[in-house]
């Protein structure tokens, strides 16, 4: 990411999204319902985790790249564009 100027981290959240995410779908599933990992997700990980870290860093903004689209430029380099 020095190409583009500003850092990149990467932040595990694999122990998170088991607990959070993972082991509560399982049980709904289990028990007849119809989960929706995304809510539980957004919560903890995105709304909750994720902005966490963006504080402890000193960051305003947080890329997750899931609304990204690359693309292969003419000179073989890639670009990054919104999806929608």
């Amino acid at each position: 990411m020095r190409a583009l100027g500003f850092p990149h981290y990467v932040l595990n959240a694999l122990k998170h999204f088991s607990s959070y995410v993972i082991e509560p779908f399982c049980r709904s599933y289990l028990e007849g319902k119809t989960p929706n990992p995304c809510i539980a997700c957004n919560r903890h990980l995105k709304f909750a985790l994720l902005q966490q870290r963006r504080k402890e860093l000193g960051c305003d903004y947080v890329a997750t790249g899931r609304y990204a689209r690359r693309v292969q430029m003419e000179d073989g380099s890639f670009a990054l564009f919104k999806c929608w």
